[in-house]
């Protein structure tokens, strides 16, 4: 069993970025404490689908509870990633934070990032 990557209450959110690459490059659960919201909550989901797509209920849920949260992300995959990333300041945190896990990985991987635009008519 993996020792855990834990982080405190109100973590930077280059702590978090940081904690989540380590997490997918190493398969070790991660600790902390939510609720999360805003791109905190949107890098934490985009880890996820990257990680072990069958548990995204799971990791919602887990992200809106108050208090510790660990959550088990697994290794990241290969493959195509396809974000979908609406959150201020998202976009390159993910990139930040998904790139390396899955370079590691040493098998072809692309991670997209899929814009909806909104108008106001």
């Amino acid at each position: 069993m993996q020792l855990p990557v834990e982080l405190g209450e109100a973590t930077a959110p280059s702590l978090l970025d940081g904690a989540l690459a380590l997490a997918l490059s190493t398969g070790a659960p991660l600790r902390l404490v939510g609720p999360l919201n805003g791109a905190d909550a949107a890098v934490v989901m985009a880890a996820a689908r990257i990680g072990d797509a069958e548990r995204l209920d799971a990791t919602r849920t887990a992200l809106s509870r108050t208090g510790p949260v660990e959550l088990a992300l697994g290794h990241a995959r290969a493959g195509v990633h396809v974000l979908d990333l609406r959150e201020d300041g998202a976009v390159p945190r993910a990139l930040w934070a998904l790139s390396w896990p899955l370079a590691l990985l040493g098998r072809p991987s692309e991670l997209r990032h899929r814009q909806r635009w909104i108008s106001a008519a």
